[in-house]
């Protein structure tokens, strides 16, 4: 009995150190590779690990590398704890062709983070011209 009680605590206590799970869809799935302009459709669904959070939805931060984001919807109550909301980006390219999306919480219980990766005609760097 005190195994199981010990067991039962280990776990209580490890499952507190998850981050919030935040997943990424695309819509339509992932192609290969994404023409310079192209927009895509992003569904972020986010799940409390915590039940109660201190950092609100709208504090949750979007970053993209080689993304513009247009916008997005609000956030939908999907099921208990569980959240959606679809996020609209264009491809502006970068100079390796690698396009990130990177959705990011941060709080004092752990926070979270996703990304998801997409590939693009790479686009040429601008050189600088010295002007005299």
């Amino acid at each position: 009995m005190k195994k199981l009680a010990l067991i039962s605590l280990f776990l209580l206590s490890f499952s507190a150190i998850f981050a919030c799970e935040i997943v990424l869809e695309v819509e339509n799935g992932i192609k290969e590779k994404y023409a310079i302009g192209e927009e895509i459709v992003i569904k972020v669904k986010f799940t409390f690990t915590h039940r109660v959070c201190n950092v609100s939805l709208e504090d949750t931060k979007f970053e993209g590398k080689g993304l513009e984001i247009l916008g997005g919807t609000d956030w939908k109550e999907s099921s208990f704890n569980s959240w959606e909301r679809k996020i609209k980006v264009k491809v502006t390219g970068s100079t390796d062709g690698n396009c990130v999306f990177n959705v990011i919480r941060t709080c004092d219980k752990v926070g979270g983070f996703a990304t998801v990766s997409f590939k693009a005609k790479p686009v040429k760097a601008k050189k600088n011209l010295k002007t005299k």
